[in-house]
Protein backbone atom coordinates (compact mmCIF):
# COMPACT_ATOMS: atom_id res chain seq x y z
CA UNK A 1 0.00 0.00 0.00
CA UNK A 2 2.99 2.55 0.77
CA UNK A 3 4.57 1.19 -2.57
CA UNK A 4 1.37 2.19 -4.11
CA UNK A 5 0.94 5.76 -2.30
CA UNK A 6 4.65 6.55 -3.61
CA UNK A 7 4.23 5.55 -6.90
CA UNK A 8 1.29 7.72 -7.40
CA UNK A 9 2.66 10.82 -5.48
CA UNK A 10 5.57 10.56 -8.58
CA UNK A 11 3.14 9.82 -11.55
CA UNK A 12 1.34 13.28 -9.97
CA UNK A 13 4.73 14.84 -9.26
CA UNK A 14 5.56 13.72 -13.16
CA UNK A 15 2.45 15.43 -14.65
CA UNK A 16 2.49 18.32 -12.97
CA UNK A 17 6.23 19.09 -13.73
CA UNK A 18 4.94 17.95 -17.55
CA UNK A 19 2.03 20.84 -17.63
CA UNK A 20 4.32 23.01 -15.75
CA UNK A 21 7.05 22.01 -18.96
CA UNK A 22 4.50 22.66 -21.33
CA UNK A 23 2.91 25.76 -20.03
CA UNK A 24 6.69 27.29 -20.22
CA UNK A 25 7.24 26.00 -23.42
CA UNK A 26 3.88 27.69 -24.79
CA UNK A 27 4.66 31.03 -22.98
CA UNK A 28 7.86 31.15 -24.87
CA UNK A 29 6.81 30.31 -28.40
CA UNK A 30 3.98 33.23 -27.89
CA UNK A 31 5.76 35.21 -26.87
CA UNK A 32 9.11 34.92 -29.44
CA UNK A 33 6.52 34.25 -32.39
CA UNK A 34 4.08 37.54 -31.27
CA UNK A 35 6.73 39.82 -30.21
CA UNK A 36 8.49 40.15 -34.09
CA UNK A 37 4.85 39.87 -36.10
CA UNK A 38 3.33 42.89 -33.24
CA UNK A 39 6.63 44.73 -35.21
CA UNK A 40 5.53 43.37 -38.82
CA UNK A 41 1.42 43.91 -38.58
CA UNK A 42 1.50 47.14 -36.92
CA UNK A 43 3.94 48.84 -39.19
CA UNK A 44 2.13 47.57 -41.92
CA UNK A 45 -1.19 48.98 -40.53
CA UNK A 46 0.08 52.42 -40.03
CA UNK A 47 2.01 51.46 -43.67
CA UNK A 48 -1.30 50.54 -45.10
CA UNK A 49 -3.26 53.80 -43.70
CA UNK A 50 -0.24 56.26 -45.73
CA UNK A 51 -0.54 57.45 -48.97
CA UNK A 52 0.22 54.63 -51.24
CA UNK A 53 -0.15 53.87 -54.94
CA UNK A 54 -3.25 51.57 -55.49
CA UNK A 55 -0.40 49.06 -56.00
CA UNK A 56 1.79 49.63 -53.28
CA UNK A 57 -1.69 49.53 -51.40
CA UNK A 58 -2.47 46.04 -52.90
CA UNK A 59 0.79 44.60 -52.39
CA UNK A 60 0.51 45.84 -48.61
CA UNK A 61 -2.93 44.47 -48.03
CA UNK A 62 -1.91 41.25 -49.81
CA UNK A 63 1.58 41.07 -46.70
CA UNK A 64 -0.90 41.80 -44.21
CA UNK A 65 -3.61 39.20 -45.12
CA UNK A 66 -1.15 36.71 -44.97
CA UNK A 67 0.50 37.75 -41.73
CA UNK A 68 -2.72 37.30 -40.67
CA UNK A 69 -3.09 33.95 -41.93
CA UNK A 70 -0.40 33.32 -39.92
CA UNK A 71 -1.04 34.56 -36.75
CA UNK A 72 -4.67 32.95 -37.20
CA UNK A 73 -2.31 29.32 -37.01
CA UNK A 74 -0.81 30.40 -34.23
CA UNK A 75 -3.27 31.19 -31.78
CA UNK A 76 -5.50 28.36 -32.85
CA UNK A 77 -2.89 26.33 -31.42
CA UNK A 78 -2.82 28.14 -28.55
CA UNK A 79 -6.13 27.99 -27.70
CA UNK A 80 -6.23 24.83 -28.10
CA UNK A 81 -3.49 24.23 -25.87
CA UNK A 82 -5.06 26.66 -23.35
CA UNK A 83 -8.74 25.13 -23.69
CA UNK A 84 -6.89 22.06 -22.84
CA UNK A 85 -5.15 22.95 -19.93
CA UNK A 86 -8.07 24.43 -18.31
CA UNK A 87 -6.01 28.19 -18.89
CA UNK A 88 -8.91 30.04 -20.17
CA UNK A 89 -11.79 32.01 -18.12
CA UNK A 90 -14.81 33.22 -19.38
CA UNK A 91 -14.98 36.81 -18.83
CA UNK A 92 -18.07 38.74 -17.55
CA UNK A 93 -18.56 42.27 -19.53
CA UNK A 94 -21.31 44.74 -21.68
CA UNK A 95 -21.27 44.24 -24.97
CA UNK A 96 -22.96 45.52 -27.84
CA UNK A 97 -24.47 43.10 -30.12
CA UNK A 98 -24.59 45.19 -32.78
CA UNK A 99 -20.90 45.64 -32.97
CA UNK A 100 -20.51 41.39 -33.18
CA UNK A 101 -22.57 40.61 -35.76
CA UNK A 102 -20.62 44.23 -37.60
CA UNK A 103 -17.07 42.74 -36.65
CA UNK A 104 -18.01 39.57 -38.32
CA UNK A 105 -19.49 41.66 -41.44
CA UNK A 106 -16.38 43.48 -41.79
CA UNK A 107 -14.20 39.97 -41.47
CA UNK A 108 -16.64 37.79 -43.99
CA UNK A 109 -18.76 40.03 -45.83
CA UNK A 110 -16.06 40.84 -48.57
CA UNK A 111 -15.35 37.45 -48.45
CA UNK A 112 -18.82 36.05 -49.00
CA UNK A 113 -19.44 38.67 -51.82
CA UNK A 114 -16.30 37.82 -53.83
CA UNK A 115 -17.70 33.99 -54.08
CA UNK A 116 -20.98 35.17 -55.33
CA UNK A 117 -22.82 34.63 -51.58
CA UNK A 118 -25.07 36.77 -50.12
CA UNK A 119 -24.46 37.87 -46.63
CA UNK A 120 -27.23 37.66 -44.78
CA UNK A 121 -27.37 39.05 -40.65
CA UNK A 122 -30.41 39.34 -38.45
CA UNK A 123 -30.35 40.44 -35.04
CA UNK A 124 -33.61 40.50 -32.79
CA UNK A 125 -35.23 43.47 -32.25
CA UNK A 126 -36.25 41.83 -28.86
CA UNK A 127 -32.93 41.82 -27.78
CA UNK A 128 -31.50 44.46 -25.15
CA UNK A 129 -29.01 46.53 -27.14
CA UNK A 130 -26.24 45.16 -24.49
CA UNK A 131 -26.03 42.08 -22.86
CA UNK A 132 -22.74 40.70 -20.13
CA UNK A 133 -20.54 37.81 -21.75
CA UNK A 134 -17.13 37.60 -23.42
CA UNK A 135 -17.18 39.51 -26.59
CA UNK A 136 -13.35 38.11 -27.29
CA UNK A 137 -14.92 34.26 -27.06
CA UNK A 138 -18.16 34.76 -29.05
CA UNK A 139 -16.41 36.59 -31.62
CA UNK A 140 -14.05 33.74 -32.03
CA UNK A 141 -16.41 30.89 -31.45
CA UNK A 142 -18.62 32.55 -34.46
CA UNK A 143 -15.66 33.29 -36.34
CA UNK A 144 -15.09 29.57 -36.43
CA UNK A 145 -18.36 28.95 -37.46
CA UNK A 146 -18.68 31.53 -40.16
CA UNK A 147 -15.34 30.89 -41.57
CA UNK A 148 -16.60 27.34 -42.24
CA UNK A 149 -19.78 28.51 -43.76
CA UNK A 150 -17.88 30.21 -46.33
CA UNK A 151 -15.34 28.14 -47.23
CA UNK A 152 -17.70 25.08 -47.91
CA UNK A 153 -20.41 27.06 -49.69
CA UNK A 154 -20.06 27.48 -53.56
CA UNK A 155 -23.52 29.25 -54.20
CA UNK A 156 -26.57 30.72 -52.24
CA UNK A 157 -25.86 32.53 -48.99
CA UNK A 158 -24.01 32.40 -45.50
CA UNK A 159 -26.42 33.66 -42.69
CA UNK A 160 -25.32 35.43 -39.00
CA UNK A 161 -28.37 35.46 -36.74
CA UNK A 162 -29.04 36.05 -32.80
CA UNK A 163 -32.57 36.23 -31.44
CA UNK A 164 -34.21 36.33 -27.91
CA UNK A 165 -34.67 32.59 -27.00
CA UNK A 166 -36.49 32.84 -23.94
CA UNK A 167 -36.35 34.32 -20.52
CA UNK A 168 -37.10 33.43 -16.82
CA UNK A 169 -38.17 35.83 -13.68
CA UNK A 170 -35.00 36.20 -12.43
CA UNK A 171 -33.61 38.65 -15.31
CA UNK A 172 -31.99 36.56 -17.13
CA UNK A 173 -32.25 35.98 -20.90
CA UNK A 174 -31.45 32.98 -23.57
CA UNK A 175 -29.64 34.30 -26.52
CA UNK A 176 -29.76 32.11 -29.71
CA UNK A 177 -26.39 32.61 -32.17
CA UNK A 178 -26.60 30.76 -35.27
CA UNK A 179 -24.96 30.58 -38.48
CA UNK A 180 -26.20 29.14 -41.58
CA UNK A 181 -25.29 28.41 -44.90
CA UNK A 182 -26.59 26.95 -48.19
CA UNK A 183 -23.24 24.86 -48.68
CA UNK A 184 -22.17 21.14 -49.42
CA UNK A 185 -23.91 19.91 -45.80
CA UNK A 186 -22.12 17.11 -43.71
CA UNK A 187 -23.08 13.78 -44.22
CA UNK A 188 -24.61 12.28 -41.88
CA UNK A 189 -21.56 9.55 -40.51
CA UNK A 190 -19.27 12.05 -39.89
CA UNK A 191 -21.45 15.01 -37.83
CA UNK A 192 -19.30 14.03 -34.60
CA UNK A 193 -15.62 13.51 -36.34
CA UNK A 194 -15.71 17.42 -37.31
CA UNK A 195 -15.26 18.22 -33.78
CA UNK A 196 -12.25 16.10 -33.15
CA UNK A 197 -8.68 18.28 -33.23
CA UNK A 198 -7.25 18.90 -36.76
CA UNK A 199 -9.95 16.32 -38.92
CA UNK A 200 -10.60 17.19 -42.36
CA UNK A 201 -13.19 15.52 -43.99
CA UNK A 202 -10.87 14.58 -46.67
CA UNK A 203 -7.08 15.45 -47.80
CA UNK A 204 -8.69 17.27 -50.96
CA UNK A 205 -10.07 19.41 -48.16
CA UNK A 206 -7.41 20.80 -47.08
CA UNK A 207 -5.48 21.24 -50.31
CA UNK A 208 -8.64 22.83 -51.69
CA UNK A 209 -9.85 25.11 -48.77
CA UNK A 210 -7.06 25.28 -46.24
CA UNK A 211 -6.74 25.30 -42.46
CA UNK A 212 -5.95 23.24 -39.65
CA UNK A 213 -9.11 21.37 -38.61
CA UNK A 214 -8.90 22.78 -35.17
CA UNK A 215 -11.52 25.51 -36.09
CA UNK A 216 -14.86 23.66 -34.73
CA UNK A 217 -12.70 21.85 -32.01
CA UNK A 218 -12.04 25.05 -30.52
CA UNK A 219 -15.41 26.43 -30.61
CA UNK A 220 -17.05 23.74 -29.24
CA UNK A 221 -14.59 23.54 -26.42
CA UNK A 222 -15.44 27.93 -25.52
CA UNK A 223 -19.00 26.92 -25.79
CA UNK A 224 -18.96 23.94 -23.53
CA UNK A 225 -17.01 26.58 -21.13
CA UNK A 226 -19.87 29.25 -21.80
CA UNK A 227 -22.11 27.10 -20.00
CA UNK A 228 -23.85 25.77 -23.32
CA UNK A 229 -23.47 23.03 -26.35
CA UNK A 230 -23.19 23.51 -30.24
CA UNK A 231 -26.26 22.11 -31.97
CA UNK A 232 -25.77 21.03 -35.86
CA UNK A 233 -28.42 20.23 -38.36
CA UNK A 234 -27.32 19.31 -41.61
CA UNK A 235 -27.62 17.48 -44.62
CA UNK A 236 -25.30 16.51 -47.11
CA UNK A 237 -25.66 18.53 -50.21
CA UNK A 238 -28.22 21.16 -48.57
CA UNK A 239 -26.37 23.13 -46.15
CA UNK A 240 -25.40 23.42 -42.35
CA UNK A 241 -26.75 25.12 -39.36
CA UNK A 242 -24.34 25.30 -36.22
CA UNK A 243 -26.32 27.19 -33.11
CA UNK A 244 -26.21 27.47 -29.26
CA UNK A 245 -27.96 29.35 -26.77
CA UNK A 246 -26.43 31.28 -23.85
CA UNK A 247 -27.60 32.61 -20.65
CA UNK A 248 -26.52 35.74 -19.95
CA UNK A 249 -28.16 39.38 -18.70
CA UNK A 250 -28.34 42.81 -20.00
CA UNK A 251 -25.85 44.99 -18.23
CA UNK A 252 -28.54 47.62 -17.23
CA UNK A 253 -27.67 47.87 -13.54
CA UNK A 254 -24.11 47.37 -14.29
CA UNK A 255 -23.77 50.91 -16.73
CA UNK A 256 -21.96 53.01 -14.53
CA UNK A 257 -19.02 50.47 -13.94
CA UNK A 258 -18.29 50.42 -17.29
CA UNK A 259 -18.53 54.25 -18.82
CA UNK A 260 -15.09 55.34 -19.61
CA UNK A 261 -12.94 58.43 -17.76
CA UNK A 262 -14.59 61.34 -19.66
CA UNK A 263 -10.28 61.90 -20.36
CA UNK A 264 -9.20 63.13 -23.29
CA UNK A 265 -6.07 61.25 -24.45
CA UNK A 266 -4.81 64.45 -26.47
CA UNK A 267 -3.74 65.67 -22.85
CA UNK A 268 -2.33 62.55 -21.17
CA UNK A 269 1.07 61.31 -21.06
CA UNK A 270 1.37 57.59 -21.94
CA UNK A 271 4.49 55.66 -20.53
CA UNK A 272 5.23 52.81 -23.18
CA UNK A 273 7.50 50.06 -21.42
CA UNK A 274 8.95 47.71 -23.60
CA UNK A 275 12.71 46.13 -23.96
CA UNK A 276 12.09 45.71 -27.92
CA UNK A 277 13.10 49.27 -29.47
CA UNK A 278 10.53 48.25 -32.76
CA UNK A 279 7.97 47.62 -30.49
CA UNK A 280 8.46 51.22 -28.51
CA UNK A 281 8.23 52.80 -32.18
CA UNK A 282 5.07 50.88 -33.57
CA UNK A 283 3.26 51.56 -30.06
CA UNK A 284 4.83 55.55 -29.90
CA UNK A 285 3.82 55.52 -33.79
CA UNK A 286 0.46 54.63 -32.95
CA UNK A 287 -0.48 56.64 -30.32
CA UNK A 288 1.13 59.79 -32.28
CA UNK A 289 -1.39 58.64 -34.53
CA UNK A 290 -4.27 59.57 -32.33
CA UNK A 291 -2.33 62.69 -31.26
CA UNK A 292 -1.18 61.27 -27.71
CA UNK A 293 2.12 62.11 -26.44
CA UNK A 294 4.30 59.38 -24.78
CA UNK A 295 7.44 58.39 -23.81
CA UNK A 296 9.54 55.72 -23.36
CA UNK A 297 11.20 53.26 -20.99
CA UNK A 298 13.54 49.89 -22.13
CA UNK A 299 12.59 48.10 -18.92
CA UNK A 300 10.71 47.30 -15.26
CA UNK A 301 13.68 49.24 -13.35
CA UNK A 302 14.07 52.22 -16.02
CA UNK A 303 9.81 52.61 -15.28
CA UNK A 304 10.26 52.66 -11.58
CA UNK A 305 12.24 55.82 -12.06
CA UNK A 306 10.73 57.93 -14.69
CA UNK A 307 7.47 57.61 -12.77
CA UNK A 308 9.24 59.29 -9.98
CA UNK A 309 10.02 62.08 -12.11
CA UNK A 310 7.17 62.65 -14.36
CA UNK A 311 3.09 62.11 -14.41
CA UNK A 312 1.63 59.53 -16.24
CA UNK A 313 -2.12 58.99 -17.25
CA UNK A 314 -1.62 55.73 -17.85
CA UNK A 315 1.41 53.28 -18.39
CA UNK A 316 1.60 50.31 -21.27
CA UNK A 317 3.86 47.76 -19.34
CA UNK A 318 5.60 44.76 -21.25
CA UNK A 319 6.05 41.57 -18.92
CA UNK A 320 8.97 39.70 -20.11
CA UNK A 321 11.84 41.82 -19.64
CA UNK A 322 15.57 42.27 -18.75
CA UNK A 323 16.63 43.77 -15.46
CA UNK A 324 13.02 44.45 -14.27
CA UNK A 325 10.44 42.62 -15.42
CA UNK A 326 6.66 43.81 -15.66
CA UNK A 327 5.14 42.36 -13.09
CA UNK A 328 7.82 43.64 -10.70
CA UNK A 329 7.93 46.98 -11.77
CA UNK A 330 4.02 47.17 -11.57
CA UNK A 331 4.27 46.53 -8.06
CA UNK A 332 6.87 48.81 -7.02
CA UNK A 333 5.26 51.78 -8.60
CA UNK A 334 2.26 50.88 -7.15
CA UNK A 335 3.69 50.80 -3.67
CA UNK A 336 4.39 54.37 -4.45
CA UNK A 337 1.77 55.78 -6.79
CA UNK A 338 -1.11 53.48 -6.47
CA UNK A 339 -3.43 56.08 -8.67
CA UNK A 340 -1.60 55.10 -12.11
CA UNK A 341 -3.56 52.28 -13.76
CA UNK A 342 -0.90 49.90 -15.21
CA UNK A 343 -2.16 48.00 -18.52
CA UNK A 344 -0.14 44.84 -19.56
CA UNK A 345 0.37 45.32 -23.00
CA UNK A 346 2.55 41.84 -24.27
CA UNK A 347 3.25 38.73 -26.32
CA UNK A 348 2.64 36.68 -23.13
CA UNK A 349 -0.95 35.58 -23.62
CA UNK A 350 -1.59 32.66 -21.25
CA UNK A 351 -3.82 32.16 -18.63
CA UNK A 352 -1.40 32.32 -15.75
CA UNK A 353 0.35 35.35 -17.36
CA UNK A 354 -2.72 37.30 -16.83
CA UNK A 355 -3.67 36.26 -13.30
CA UNK A 356 0.06 36.90 -12.43
CA UNK A 357 -0.53 40.50 -13.87
CA UNK A 358 -3.62 40.81 -12.06
CA UNK A 359 -1.77 39.74 -8.82
CA UNK A 360 0.71 42.57 -9.45
CA UNK A 361 -1.67 45.51 -9.61
CA UNK A 362 -2.55 45.94 -13.34
CA UNK A 363 -6.04 46.54 -14.80
CA UNK A 364 -6.16 45.40 -17.94
CA UNK A 365 -4.46 42.67 -20.34
CA UNK A 366 -3.83 43.39 -24.03
CA UNK A 367 -2.23 41.37 -26.29
CA UNK A 368 0.11 41.65 -29.09
CA UNK A 369 0.12 42.30 -32.10
CA UNK A 370 -1.72 45.34 -31.25
CA UNK A 371 -4.89 46.32 -31.96
CA UNK A 372 -5.20 50.04 -32.54
CA UNK A 373 -9.16 50.38 -31.81
CA UNK A 374 -8.94 48.09 -28.66
CA UNK A 375 -5.70 50.16 -27.33
CA UNK A 376 -7.38 53.32 -28.01
CA UNK A 377 -10.70 52.18 -26.33
CA UNK A 378 -9.01 50.47 -23.22
CA UNK A 379 -6.41 53.82 -22.80
CA UNK A 380 -10.17 56.04 -22.95
CA UNK A 381 -11.52 53.11 -20.12
CA UNK A 382 -8.45 53.53 -17.56
CA UNK A 383 -6.44 57.11 -18.21
CA UNK A 384 -6.52 59.46 -15.34
CA UNK A 385 -5.20 62.43 -14.90
CA UNK A 386 -2.98 62.95 -11.38
CA UNK A 387 -5.25 63.57 -8.62
CA UNK A 388 -8.46 61.09 -10.27
CA UNK A 389 -9.16 57.99 -8.43
CA UNK A 390 -7.88 54.46 -9.36
CA UNK A 391 -10.32 53.31 -11.40
CA UNK A 392 -11.68 49.41 -10.64
CA UNK A 393 -10.25 46.10 -12.52
CA UNK A 394 -12.68 45.09 -15.29
CA UNK A 395 -11.37 42.07 -16.45
CA UNK A 396 -11.81 38.93 -14.91
CA UNK A 397 -10.06 35.76 -14.73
Amino acid sequence: MKNLVLELDKARYEAETASMAKSHFLANISHEIRTPMNAAMANLELLAQSSLTPEQKELVEEILTGARAHLGVMNSILDLARLESGRIKVKREPFHIKDLAKALQSRFGAQAQQKGLQYITQVDNALPPELIGDFDMLYKILSSMMENAVKFTESGSVEFSVQLDGHDTSGSIQVKFLVRDSGIGIPSHIKSAIFDPFYQADESSIREKGGLGTGLTIAKKMIHLMGSEMQIFSLSGHGSSFWFVLTTQSPDDMKEKYTDTGVDLKQCRILIVDDNAINRKVAQRILEKNFIESDTAIHGADAVDMVKKKNYACILMDLQMPVMDGFTAARKILADSPDIPIIALTANVLYNDREHAVNSGMVDFLEKPINEKKLITTLQKYARIKDNSQPEPLFEL
